[in-house]
């Protein structure tokens, strides 16, 4: 059994149906222990397909566990970028930084399912806060007795 947690949302996994919604009883039980309200009616049944859940949809089957994203966000994720090739193909000078900071809160999202691409969205943070002062010239962050 385990527990994943997002937020305000649980996902409690069991090798079985059973052992599925015992841990699913077990966390509720804590959760108003501490006073924080979980309806039954609330949850979902157990499912080896159990639908989206913080962005991302969990399939499983013989060949083992996947997790992905919807098609529409993988979709919109690769437009954004695309539109920032073109934004530095027209001016690497002039970048719209709200629009910057607009796709990277995106692909945070897309980087919750796909962690491999973290450090690429670190790379894009850099980039956007690269002009901020205790700098050094690659956009990393000076320790505060080099300032």
């Amino acid at each position: 059994m385990d527990l994943f947690i997002f937020v305000d949302d649980l996902r409690p996994t069991g090798p079985s149906r059973l052992e599925a919604w015992k841990a699913a009883r077990q966390a509720a039980s804590k959760l108003n222990f501490l006073g924080i309200q979980e309806a039954p009616r609330k949850r979902r049944d157990s499912s080896q397909d159990p639908g989206a859940w913080a962005g991302s949809v969990v399939n499983t089957s013989k060949d083992g566990v996947f997790v992905l994203t919807f098609q529409e966000k993988w979709d919109k994720a690769k437009s954004q970028l695309r539109e920032v090739w073109k934004m530095l193909e027209l001016d690497p000078d002039k970048l719209s930084r709200k629009r910057l900071e607009q796709i990277r809160g995106f692909l945070q999202y897309v980087v919750q399912t796909y962690t491999s691409l973290t450090s690429y969205l670190i790379g894009f943070h850099m980039t956007i806060d690269a002009w901020r002062p205790g700098c050094d010239h690659h956009g990393w962050r000076l320790a505060q007795v080099l300032w």
